[in-house]
């Protein structure tokens, strides 16, 4: 965080352009590496009430014995909500990718009715911008919004990127 605010002072004193209107990542204002971070998103209206994603260091896209876990069968009424992966056709209870970003996370739902997923807002790590979009959808700012609402059988998509810093006056 010092060498941050060190930055931040070096950067506000050499700008050449009014303050408001710089952008710097995060990246590369702190030197740090993308964080580790594991999140829950509490499923309504399906056959699990939660999944979990997470960036760490060592994780794959691809299944980690140990780190990703899948969704337990489904019972013969209600949705399906679970997290893909390429060449892996059962969807997963929990997906943890390398800690790099972007990350992008699939999560395929079948609902019988009405679904929805939500998550805290105030519990997204510092740093990564979060979106979430319906298949052929606009991104919505997770940090913006709380839930999403399924009517009909999708895909959403989340995806988790290194997050801007706007420097103001």
């Amino acid at each position: 965080m010092k060498k941050f605010l060190a930055f931040l002072v070096l950067f506000t004193a050499t700008c050449s352009v009014p303050v408001a209107t710089c952008s710097v990542p995060v990246a590369l204002a702190t030197g740090e590496k993308t964080p580790e971070f594991h999140m829950k998103l509490t499923v309504k209206g399906c056959q699990v009430g939660e999944l979990h994603i997470g960036c760490k260091a060592g994780a794959t896209v691809g299944y980690d014995k140990g780190q990703d876990i899948y969704v337990p069968p489904a019972a013969i009424q209600g949705g399906t909500i679970g997290l893909l992966i390429e060449g892996d056709p059962l969807p997963l209870y929990q997906n943890i990718r390398p800690a790099e970003l972007p990350q992008t996370w699939r999560i395929r739902c079948r609902t019988q009715g009405r679904a929805s997923i939500s998550w805290d807002k105030d519990l997204l790590p510092e740093g990564v911008a979060f979106t979430i979009r319906k298949e052929g959808g606009q991104p919505f700012d997770m940090r913006k919004i709380d839930s999403m609402t399924i009517i009909k059988d999708t895909e959403l998509f989340i995806t988790a990127s290194k997050q801007s810093v706007k420097i103001e006056e």
